[in-house]
């Protein structure tokens, strides 16, 4: 997985885009969304997006809960999970 990090501690997070979201979503409100999911959240920004018609948040996320977190039943119908790419 190209977007997997190995963090000093050991520990490996996976980064994510979270697209298509509704405008009025805020960080606290997709922290709150994946707590109560029982996802641990490693961070939250929100992404530039390419439309003003939505959001898109940057998410990284602890490796062990990947599969649940790309889980397309975990998350509102026109969202969308993809990898995230960092610049190089």
């Amino acid at each position: 997985m190209q977007n997997q990090v190995v963090r000093p501690h050991g520990r490996q997070t996976c980064f994510f885009a979270v697209t298509n979201v509704t405008c009025d979503y805020t960080v606290n409100d997709m922290i709150s969304f994946l707590n109560e999911k029982h996802l641990a959240v490693v961070s939250v920004f929100e992404a530039k997006s390419k439309f003003r018609t939505s959001k898109s948040f940057r998410i990284c996320v602890n490796a062990t809960d990947v599969a649940r977190f790309v889980d397309p039943e975990m998350w509102p119908k026109n969202v969308i999970v993809r990898d995230w790419y960092f610049s190089v």
